[in-house]
């Protein structure tokens, strides 16, 4: 991850007030490996990786398990990703968004958020940039949903598909 100037205090900053921060990661397997390099990884209350949920985000399957897994209200957290797709599938299922651009503009919208909303979980995700080039694994991993999407709309009724803001029903 190239990391992106002051996002490292903002997290502690968040922390330290009592925020409860997540990351809800697209990474592979080998995330693991390096999620001890994050800035502020010693802030997170938790971290869901796609690669071990087998599922991935602008799914909207990963948000319901993150919500799932750490006991999240959905309705009451704001997710922050620079990817508007990603944003999307979590309004999608109830969570306010932010598109991430710059550790500034990120501490305006929580701020603003918080005085509007009390009780908040901050869901955290790609704030880092960069973060979405994929290696080897993770295409080897996105090939395999692929396959299985295709083999899940040969028996459904309606299959609709949804990237990048574009939505195709194909039948």
């Amino acid at each position: 991850y190239r990391r992106t100037h002051g996002i490292d205090a903002l997290i502690r900053r968040l922390h330290a007030k009592g925020y409860k921060l997540y990351v809800l990661t697209n990474a592979n397997i080998q995330f693991h490996q390096y999620k001890h390099t994050l800035p502020g990884y010693d802030c997170f209350t938790d971290i869901l990786v796609s690669a071990d949920e087998v599922m991935m985000k602008p799914e909207s399957c990963i948000y319901r398990r993150l919500g799932e897994k750490f006991g999240i209200d959905l309705t009451e957290s704001l997710f922050v990703d620079d990817r508007p797709i990603n944003i999307a599938g979590g309004k999608f299922c109830g969570m306010d968004g932010v598109l991430f651009t710059d550790a500034a503009a990120l501490e305006k919208e929580l701020t603003d958020f918080a005085a509007k909303t009390g009780n908040t979980v901050f869901v955290s995700d790609y704030i880092y940039s960069d973060a979405y080039i994929y290696e080897d694994l993770t295409e080897e991993y996105r090939r395999g949903l692929a396959k299985l999407d295709r083999a899940l709309a040969k028996v459904c009724d309606q299959v609709v598909e949804v990237a990048y803001g574009f939505i195709k029903e194909y039948k």
